[in-house]
């Protein structure tokens, strides 16, 4: 399993990252069901819609692994089905390997503080791997919960709350943007493409100085 038990807040990020990517983890692409968790079902579905139409994918489980990707994080996640269980093991693995390649940091440690603005830098980050992210090249309709699934949720009126619905207008926006302006590149949802599926293309993508300033009151400087 993985190498250090889970924190409270890292269970979060979990139930964060599957709010917005998949309804259980029986789940593969397009809605499809499979039965057998012995090992990953390695079927794939053509993408019908989002920047990587045309293209198919093997993406299946809670954290909608491709059969590449969870191949190749198995093993250190010390994993051999692809149980429920397995599945957390093996996110949490690929959430800090992620981070800590992309940031420097650790992510257990960054997790510690809960403030809106440190929480989207994090989803940020991830948003290469699990695209549906803010900060991803496929929001859909949960992607604006996220704050409210990691547990910031304020009471309306308060100031906290204005902020969220300030984050939460300014990042739909820019998202929408994001989305309209990226080109098929091939599968984003997890770094690691299946050999036979396109190409991947890791996006560069951070919060735009406007959005950072209005969450943190800073220039957007910083690790994002």
């Amino acid at each position: 399993m993985a190498s250090t038990p889970m924190t409270p807040m890292e269970q979060r990020l979990l139930d964060a990252i599957a709010g917005s990517e998949s309804p259980g983890y029986d789940a593969m692409y397009g809605g499809a069901r499979f039965t057998d968790f012995s090992d990953h079902p390695r079927q794939f579905f053509d993408i019908a819609n989002g920047p990587n139409t045309g293209q198919r994918t093997s993406a299946a489980g809670r954290y909608q692994f491709l059969s590449s990707t969870w191949d190749a994080i198995a093993p250190r996640a010390g994993v051999t089905d692809f149980s429920p269980r397995s599945q957390d093991a093996a996110a949490i693995t690929l959430a800090r390997d992620d981070y800590r390649r992309r940031t420097g940091r650790d992510l257990t440690a960054d997790l510690e503080d809960p403030s809106p603005s440190n929480l989207l830098r994090v989803a940020n980050s991830l948003s290469g791997t699990w695209t549906s992210l803010p900060g991803g090249i496929e929001p859909n309709d949960a992607t604006a919960g996220f704050l409210a699934r990691m547990g910031t949720d304020a009471a309306p009126g308060t100031a906290t709350a204005q902020a969220d619905d300030a984050y939460n207008q300014i990042a739909s926006s820019m998202l929408r943007e994001l989305a309209a302006a990226s080109s098929p590149a091939g599968n984003q949802e997890n770094p690691a493409a299946d050999q036979d599926e396109a190409a991947n293309q890791e996006p560069t993508l951070t919060f735009a100085p406007t959005v950072i300033s209005a969450l943190t009151g800073s220039s957007g400087g910083g690790w994002l």
